[in-house]
């Protein structure tokens, strides 16, 4: 590498060296005005602020005003409504010593009649033993019944056809293949 060479790239450094001064100037520059108008701005939004703050201030305390009289009315009619429940409370009181007083009548008139009532299961019970009675005597009616008319069949009473109807009807249908006696 020459001087010639040399000298060349140290003007061009140089040269450079000042474009990048200029350029970082302007950007300070620029970066300065900017940080005015953010400063500036920043004190008009907390003007704004300040004001809306004192504003609300004032509404809250407006509000607070009302709900202390809202709660001022509310806590006497409470107390209006606790005096009247408690009249009400003690008539119901007396209510209910009078219903309880009947109820324990009713509750004895139950107990004598259930203590004199028959079980359901009891009934059943009973009602399956007088059918059973009632199937027996009927099977006895019936053989009394098949054997008179197997006797009225062979005295010829009545014809091989009726004594078969007969035979068929209810409550136990037989069928006879050939005419018994």
């Amino acid at each position: 590498m020459t001087d010639t060479d040399k000298k060349e790239i140290l003007v061009a450094i140089s040269e450079l060296s000042k474009k990048t001064d200029e350029s970082i100037g302007r950007l300070a520059e620029k970066t300065d005005a900017s940080i005015a108008r953010l400063a500036e701005k920043t004190d008009a939004l907390a003007e704004k602020t300040d004001a809306s703050i004192a504003r609300l201030a004032e509404k809250t305390d407006a509000l607070a005003e009302k709900t202390d009289a809202s709660i001022a009315r509310l806590t006497e009619k409470t107390d209006a409504l606790a005096e009247k429940t408690d009249a009400i409370l003690e008539a119901i009181g007396h209510f209910s010593d009078k219903t309880e007083a009947r109820f324990l009548g009713v509750e004895k008139r139950l107990d004598h009649i259930e203590s004199a009532m028959v079980t359901k299961d009891y009934l059943d019970e009973k009602l399956s033993d007088l059918n059973g009675d009632l199937t027996v005597l009927i099977r006895k009616e019936d053989h009394k019944l098949a054997h008179l008319v197997n006797i009225l069949e062979t005295r010829k009473v009545i014809s091989p056809q009726d004594a078969n109807a007969i035979f068929a009807m209810e409550p136990f249908p037989q069928m006879r293949q050939h005419n018994a006696l």
